[in-house]
């Protein structure tokens, strides 16, 4: 991994720590320091996220750098998130860990340096790694099983030759090599459960073997410690996705069982999470997005309520019960037929205005949210497709994130996208943090304001069929 250069300020802080801890012996207590400059800030503090859920924030100085110290570190896996974007990192008690990154290039640029800077750089380039293997099994299509196995396993081998050299040399704890061989495990795990995936949902001749799958047994669904780690809840993902597909097509055509987004195929997806997961921190996730997910695709009083008693008889969270009953309320009023004129929104200049008055003829509105940033460039990147084919069809893109004026012309400006077609919401009858679960919400709309339809999927390949029915 190329490391981007520091500034002089910042290599001098790092000094400075450096000697300090070589003076307090930091080494031989439960403490721990990180410090960092942030550059080309997108505001004023980050923020660090634990297992446990306790969560710091840490506000920048006048040169965009941070310190701050855990008097009593616990050797684990940690978050540090700016505005949008996030990433883990490791600390033990005794380290000083120095943490660099760019927002323009936020996973390209970060990199760490000072005690503690082997292991997470050891992270980081994994998780580069990682991004290999994704675009290696998207070119996988074509292999066999056994010769997508054979590369599949040199990649998990060569990752745990390398982990066992930096342990070997740098005496890395138990605590980490355990969570690094962990990382490496899911990781394997995840890019052979999505071949299977791939392989069933396109090429649907080939039978996987007992050998194949055996990777299966070693699946943990039940691990608490785990249940904010992205790979492993990726990995978990795809396992429920190819479950709920496997035993759907034993009744159902295949086309149907591998259309993930179908109000039907949701509501599986629920039923086989009840059944596989136990441990309530892992099952609660996936219960709250498949749940909510199945909810914004309830369009009728009769889907609503078959929706709300699955969620009901799989949920014991009363807490969150109360969140998908507010949910419910919400989407009720989005039924077809029902007007949008009570939502307020601002656009570039920073007028605000009911959405409708933007409305003169048949409208699509959708939505979308910083906190899942990763689908956000395939949504709007579709959107810009049809709209060169098709330039006659109306579309506004509306942001729901929880952020000021200035902080969303920010993110428009981040990804580029054209602030003429963008306004965000500002004001509408419900809690606003019901809305920011819109994350694939889309709304046809009349000339006059009144819903047409709720239930359209940006990603299906019927969109544009749908698309085109309703212009």
């Amino acid at each position: 991994m190329k490391l981007k250069h520091h500034s002089l300020l910042f290599s001098i802080f790092l000094c400075l720590i450096s000697c300090k801890n070589e003076v307090l012996k930091v080494k031989d207590t439960p403490s721990a320091y990180i410090i960092g400059e942030i550059a080309n800030p997108h505001n004023n503090y980050i923020t660090i996220l634990q297992t446990n859920g306790n969560a710091d924030t840490i506000f920048l100085d006048e040169q965009n750098q941070f310190q701050y110290k855990f008097d009593s570190a616990a050797s684990d896996i940690y978050w540090i998130k700016h505005f949008s974007e996030s990433q883990l990192f490791f600390l033990e008690p005794g380290d000083s860990l120095g943490i660099y990154l760019n927002t323009e290039e936020f996973d390209e640029s970060l990199s760490f340096s000072g005690d503690g800077s082997e292991k997470n750089n050891l992270l980081i380039n994994t998780f580069l790694e990682d991004e290999y293997s994704v675009n290696f099994i998207k070119k996988s299509e074509s292999y066999p099983p056994k010769e997508f196995k054979k590369i599949s396993d040199s990649i998990y081998n060569n990752r745990l030759k390398e982990l066992n050299r930096q342990y070997k040399k740098f005496k890395f704890s138990d605590n980490f090599y355990s969570f690094a061989k962990t990382s490496a495990d899911y990781q394997y795990y995840f890019q052979n459960e999505q071949y299977v995936y791939l392989q069933n949902k396109y090429n649907r001749s080939n039978v996987f073997s007992n050998e194949f799958l055996s990777y299966r047994d070693s699946l943990n669904f039940n691990s608490k410690h785990l249940s904010k780690f992205y790979i492993y809840l990726r990995t978990l993902d795809t396992y429920v996705k190819n479950i709920t597909a496997e035993q759907c097509v034993t009744t159902n055509s295949p086309d149907e069982c591998y259309k993930e987004s179908e109000l039907t195929n949701l509501r599986a997806k629920l039923v086989t999470v009840d059944s596989i997961i136990k441990e309530q921190s892992v099952k609660q996730r996936f219960i709250k997005r498949l749940g909510t997910e199945a909810l914004l695709l309830s369009n009728t009083m009769e889907d609503m309520m078959e929706t709300m008693r699955l969620i009901h008889s799989v949920h014991p969270s009363v807490k969150n019960l109360d969140f998908f009953n507010n949910l419910a309320d919400l989407q009720r009023s989005l039924f077809p037929g029902k007007s949008i004129s009570s939502f307020i929104i601002q656009d570039i200049s920073g007028k605000k205005e009911p959405i409708t008055n933007r409305v003169k003829s048949k409208t699509v509105i959708y939505f979308w949210n910083n906190n899942f940033s990763q689908r956000l460039t395939s949504k709007h990147h579709k959107i810009n497709q049809i709209r060169l084919e098709h330039p006659e069809y109306k579309f506004i893109a509306v942001n729901t994130d929880l952020i000021g004026f200035e902080d969303w012309t920010k993110l428009l400006d981040n990804y580029n996208y054209n602030s003429n077609t963008e306004v965000r919401l500002v004001d509408a009858p419900f809690q606003p943090q019901l809305y920011t679960n819109f994350v694939n919400k889309v709304i046809f709309i009349d000339e006059d304001g009144i819903i047409v339809s709720g239930d359209a999927i940006l990603q299906n390949t019927n969109f544009e069929d749908k698309l085109d029915s309703f212009f």
